[in-house]
């Protein structure tokens, strides 16, 4: 149990790192897009339709007991389920990442960032543009049945659960 926890705490350290770099200072948007992500709470389409399995924030293990802290959620589907784009943004890492399996983040003006974790297959590369909805990939890593995501702002993770569209 203690190497599991421990385990745990290196991957989230290893990808709040990889966040660390990914951040770049964006240039203040004319356009409003920054405002557009901004105002998105409970506006975002959900990357994929399925059933939340574990919540955001501190989780107690059904099997174990023991308690743990989730930056995301993790959401029920079929493997091969299309993973979509909650948000317009740019692919700024899409790879392997030990823990988190295949990864994309999509950067969003004004500081936000979306993580999806646990695809089979990951159809967008580094550097894309994308629009919400866009397909990225798919699910089913090693046959899972659910996909993780996340949503940062600054770096910090925020409950994607106040982001995403009430159903």
């Amino acid at each position: 149990l203690q190497q599991d926890l421990t385990q745990l705490h290196e991957q989230a350290e290893r990808l709040q790192e990889l966040i660390k770099r990914l951040q770049q200072p964006e240039a203040a948007a004319d356009d409003g897009s920054a405002a557009i992500f901004g105002a998105g709470k409970q506006q975002l389409g959900w990357p994929v339709d399925g059933v939340v399995l574990i919540g955001f924030g501190t989780q107690k293990d059904r099997e174990l007991g023991t308690y743990y802290e989730s930056n995301g959620i993790e959401i029920g589907i079929p493997p091969g389920t299309a993973i979509r784009a909650v948000a317009d943004g740019k692919v700024v890492f899409a790879d392997w990442f030990k823990g988190y399996g295949n990864l994309l983040i999509l950067s969003h003006p004004g500081g936000y960032h979306t993580l999806y974790a646990q695809a089979a297959r990951l159809d967008k590369t580094l550097g894309e543009r994308v629009e919400a909805g866009t397909v990225l990939g798919q699910s089913g890593l090693s046959g899972r049945d659910s996909i993780y995501f996340e949503i940062r702002h600054n770096g910090s993770p925020v409950d994607p659960l106040q982001w995403l569209r009430h159903r």
